[in-house]
């Protein structure tokens, strides 16, 4: 219940404001398939659930990790 009322940010309301729409699109026109998507939209803004979204990892730290690089030297094949 904390995650529907906490963290709303700009796409969120986006999303919010497009199920909205979509929803009474679908009534007023009495298209499923509309309603069906705002139903959707309004359901990833309350869950705030993105389309790709990623589980985030707290033990990741990019700055103790080195990166070794070798050179490749490119050789003609004609000599």
């Amino acid at each position: 219940m904390k995650r529907l009322f906490s963290n709303w940010h700009f796409m969120r309301w986006v999303r919010l404001g497009m199920g909205i729409l979509a929803i009474t699109q679908g009534i007023a026109l009495h298209n499923i398939f509309i309603g069906a998507i705002g139903i959707l939209f309004a359901g990833m803004a309350l869950a705030n659930a993105g389309c790709c979204s990623l589980p985030r990892s707290n033990n990741f730290d990019s700055r103790n990790d080195e990166v070794i690089y070798e050179e490749v030297k490119h050789r003609d094949p004609r000599s």
